[in-house]
């Protein structure tokens, strides 16, 4: 089991640093004080230099987004939902890109892979870590896949950005609760 594990988590971590042609679908949950926050993003990039769409829904209807980025643009273009609509003059709307027309491409900017490459960091992290109660486990998918289970501190989830929380938040997590483990399946 340890060496699939070690096989799990090195595919993982690899994919980030050789992503190419890339379609994926994430989903993110957090609740903590009666409070729910909650994000689906989902993700086409294609090409070198590549061409990126991501489709965000939020927590409620119309908060969501669509962002466009046509291959070495210094602009995206995005759709606003509904609600977001209401805060500009036009439902589309065009922003400066992160990402740079020429020169190193980072699809860890990319929305939703950001969560993904965050959290390889917090497991890098915490396995340096090594802190009690922090599994490692791996079990096979009757599809040939390999699931992993294991944590990560709350503390490197918020310092590797796997999700992102305001100040008022973060001021009432005490030092125990950053050194609390939180559990992470990686499905294939």
């Amino acid at each position: 089991m340890a060496a699939a594990y070690d096989r799990g988590m090195k595919a993982f971590t690899d994919h980030f640093n050789n992503i190419k042609d890339e379609k994926g679908h994430s989903y993110y949950y957090a609740r903590y004080g009666g409070k729910t926050l909650n994000r689906e993003v989902d993700n086409l990039m294609l090409g070198d230099p590549p061409v990126l769409l991501s489709v965000v829904k939020g927590a409620k209807d119309g908060d969501g987004f669509d962002k466009f980025h046509p291959t070495g643009s210094t602009l995206d273009y995005v759709k606003l939902g509904a609600n977001l609509a209401k805060l500009a003059k036009t439902r589309w709307v065009s922003m400066p890109t992160v990402f740079p027309k020429d020169g190193f491409f980072t699809p860890c900017l990319l929305d939703g892979i950001s969560s993904a490459c965050g959290l390889s960091e917090a497991l890098g992290q915490t396995k340096l870590e090594a802190p009690e109660g922090l599994t490692k486990e791996a079990h096979p998918n009757a599809d040939g896949g390999l699931e992993i289970r294991t944590g990560i501190t709350l503390d490197s989830f918020l310092q590797y950005k796997v999700m992102t929380f305001g100040d008022a938040v973060k001021k009432q997590l005490t030092p125990d609760m950053r050194k609390a483990v939180i559990p992470v399946t990686i499905h294939p």
